[in-house]
């Protein structure tokens, strides 16, 4: 009985039509002229799989290529030769898709919760270990962890369903200081929310200048002042909001 991961390529088609991922092959030029390496192939073999894992070397899945049901012969040259700039492209392409497609699934917020923002910017990252052969393109946290690593950063807009932002980075970046590549997004009325790792001022002061918002973890650390009598002076937070019954507290 054959493997299951055989069938890898067809089942693309149940999230994907060949159609579209081959047009966008085309679009992004990672596809030029016929190849045996198609658009649908070549994300299958990287993105798909237990034979596409981070240690899968060029040549086996140039034989994996070949045991598929319907087999193609390919040199891990030949496979080599594709992993371009382009292919980035590609793959950015179908994964903003995937995510769209899945979007649409059903919303999260109540239709008109984002009413009043041009834009809504969700901004997160994840990471992962790398091969220690790429702690010099790619280092880790340090520490006991991995000694190399990545973090994928992205900046997707609620409202219009793309990515704003899509970016690999060393996993020794922080997110505190990466924002400041996020904040370069910001617009008027637009709406940027991100976890308590993204804290930074500074950006946040960027994102208000632009006559935008934000949504953040408050970091306990920062001291807080409030504007009485047109003079500023501490605010203590915790009893101020104790003290207050009003849903809404808004303070300058």
């Amino acid at each position: 009985m054959a493997e299951p991961w055989l069938s890898t390529v067809e089942k693309l088609t149940e999230f994907f039509s060949t159609e579209h991922i081959e047009a966008s092959a085309r679009r992004t030029k990672f596809v030029q002229r016929a190849s045996k390496i198609t658009g649908k192939l070549f994300l299958a073999l990287v993105t798909c799989g237990r034979w596409s894992t981070a240690k899968t070397t060029v040549a086996q899945l140039a034989a994996k290529a070949a045991q598929l049901e319907v087999p193609v012969d390919i040199t891990p040259a030949a496979l080599q030769q594709r992993m371009t700039a382009r292919a980035v492209v590609f793959l950015q392409e179908v994964l903003q898709t995937a995510f769209a497609k899945l979007h649409a699934v059903g919303t999260v917020c109540e239709d008109g919760l984002f009413a009043a923002f041009g834009g809504v910017h969700i901004a997160d990252s994840t990471g992962f270990g790398l091969p220690a052969s790429l702690a010099a393109e790619f280092p880790g946290a340090g520490g006991s962890g991995s000694k190399a690593g990545a973090k994928i950063q992205l900046v997707w807009d609620y409202k219009s369903q793309t990515f704003e932002h899509f970016a690999l980075i060393p996993w020794n970046v922080p997110d505190n200081k990466y924002i400041e590549t996020v904040v370069k997004l910001a617009q008027p009325h637009s709406l940027f929310l991100f976890d308590l790792g993204y804290f930074k001022l500074a950006a946040f002061a960027t994102i208000a200048a632009a006559q935008a918002y934000f949504l953040s973890r408050f970091n306990h650390q920062t001291a807080l002042r409030e504007v009485v009598g047109g003079r500023t002076q501490p605010l203590d937070l915790p009893p101020c909001l104790r003290q207050d019954s009003r849903a809404l507290v808004e303070k300058g």
